[in-house]
């Protein structure tokens, strides 16, 4: 059972069966329920509770030291109105994304990360699996990037793969590895070309197998710190200025 995310505190409960807790407002997180469930009938009980900000209720004498663990600055997901335009994290509770039942193989990926390296012509990739059981289990990982809003044919632009891991267990277990992405295509804004990574985790042992994708962009994000003046934001390695009003934007100088 995954929860895309609940604010602020979730207390979950299948057939009078704690499953356990989870804290934060935007992360999604998840509970194995395959031997909690019956034939028939199944009830699932979700608690949700509210916290304070971390700096107490303000302007209130009669609550001087409620200080709680949730950052002010987002207490809640923002949302865009048509005529006022973006209302930034007003706060709030509740369960915020959709809670889905997801059936997963015996070794499954829980989620990948991609972070661009733009002036090395390459990805980094973090790739998250957990197994249903408690043996560990020897497995490899395929990994190849095509693209994903423009044509670059039946062959990727870039693969990989990766064998002799470290055994999956029931725990979280983290795979990191790079994929150089020869002459790449920029995201910006007049050009927003995307990629599109795939990756495949395979348990021989078991013959069975998992996938997930991720699209991503390659762009680059820095202050620069040794120009004149320093400070300037450089985006794809180029100064810009960023443009503020109701919708937000980049502007390039």
């Amino acid at each position: 059972m995954r929860f895309g995310a609940v604010d602020y505190r979730a207390h979950v409960f299948i057939n009078n069966s704690y499953l356990g807790s989870h804290e934060g407002f935007f992360a999604p997180f998840e509970f194995d329920i395959t031997t909690r469930l019956h034939p028939g009938k199944n009830v699932l009980i979700v608690v949700v509770e509210n916290d304070f900000p971390t700096f107490g209720r303000v302007n209130d004498p009669r609550y001087p030291d409620l200080i709680g663990d949730k950052l002010y600055a987002a207490t809640g997901p923002g949302y865009n109105d048509p005529i006022a335009g973006w209302h930034h994290c007003p706060p709030g509770m509740g369960i915020l994304q959709p809670v889905t039942l997801e059936v997963r193989p015996a070794i499954h990926i829980t989620d990948v990360f991609v972070r661009p390296i733009p002036e090395e012509s390459k990805i980094a990739v973090l790739v998250e699996a957990r197994a249903r059981d408690t043996t560990p289990h020897q497995v490899e990982i395929q990994a190849t990037v095509h693209g994903y809003n423009f044509d670059t044919g039946s062959a990727p632009v870039a693969q990989l793969t990766l064998t002799n891991l470290d055994p999956v267990g029931h725990s979280l277990n983290f795979y990191r590895f790079e994929i150089t992405i020869p002459s790449f295509r920029w995201w910006t804004l007049d050009e927003p070309w995307l990629y599109s990574l795939q990756v495949q985790l395979k348990c021989p042992e078991l013959k069975t197998s998992d996938a997930q994708e991720k699209i991503f962009g390659m762009r680059s994000f820095k202050l620069d710190t040794s120009g004149s003046p320093k400070g300037r934001f450089l985006f794809n390695w180029q100064r810009n200025q960023i443009a503020r009003s109701k919708y937000h934007g980049i502007r390039t100088t």
